[in-house]
C-alpha cells in the first residue's frame, strides 16, 4: 500500500509552499526514477504533476502509472498550501488528505495524513525544494503506515524534473 499511496500523496504530491520571495512550484513535474531512492519500496513506472497555484493554493494533478499489478494508471486531484496553512482535499472513494505547510526560506515543510472512512492510513512528513534553476524538485519525504505490525518509517528522496 506504500507505494500507490506514496506517490499518490507524493507526486504525490510533488509540491510545497512559497512566499512572495520564495520558488514557485507551479509547472509539470516529471518523476525522475534513476535520480530518486524509494528505500526498496515498489518503483511506478512513472509519475506526472501539473501544478497550478491560485492564490494561497496550489491545484495538484497527477497521473501515475504503478503498473497493472498495483493499480495500473490512477490520476488523483487535490489542494497544497501555497504558503503556511492547511488545506483538507475529499478524494476518491472516501479518502481524505489532510495537509499543513510550513514555509522556511525557499523550502515548503510538510506533513499530512491519508485517511479512508475515519482512519488515518498514511503519515508522511518531509520537505520541498527547487534546485538552483529552478528545473528540478526534490522531495525528501517519511512515510509511514499506519495499519499493520511495521508503522516504522520509510525514507525516501524523490526528484522531479520541469517538464
Amino acid at each position: 500500500m506504500v507505494g500507490i499511496c506514496a506517490c499518490t500523496v507524493i507526486a504525490t504530491g510533488t509540491v510545497g509552499a512559497q512566499k512572495a520571495t520564495s520558488a514557485d512550484f507551479s509547472g509539470v513535474w516529471v518523476l525522475n526514477l534513476t535520480k530518486s531512492d524509494f528505500s526498496g519500496q515498489p518503483v511506478p513506472r512513472g509519475d506526472t504533476s501539473r501544478i497550478v497555484r491560485t492564490g494561497n493554493v496550489y491545484q495538484v494533478d497527477q497521473v501515475g502509472d504503478f503498473g497493472p499489478q498495483r493499480g495500473g494508471i490512477q490520476k488523483t486531484s487535490y489542494k497544497w498550501p501555497a504558503s503556511d496553512g492547511e488545506t483538507t482535499t475529499q478524494l476518491q472513494q472516501g479518502a481524505i488528505l489532510h495537509v499543513k505547510v510550513k514555509t522556511k526560506a525557499d523550502t515548503s515543510i510538510f506533513a499530512n495524513e491519508f485517511s479512508v472512512q475515519g482512519q488515518t492510513m498514511l503519515v508522511q512528513t518531509g520537505r520541498d525544494y527547487l534546485s538552483a534553476g529552478g528545473k528540478v524538485l526534490t522531495r525528501e519525504t517519511d512515510l509511514r503506515e499506519m495499519q499493520g505490525d511495521n508503522q516504522e518509517p520509510i525514507h525516501m528522496t524523490l526528484v522531479y524534473d520541469r517538464r
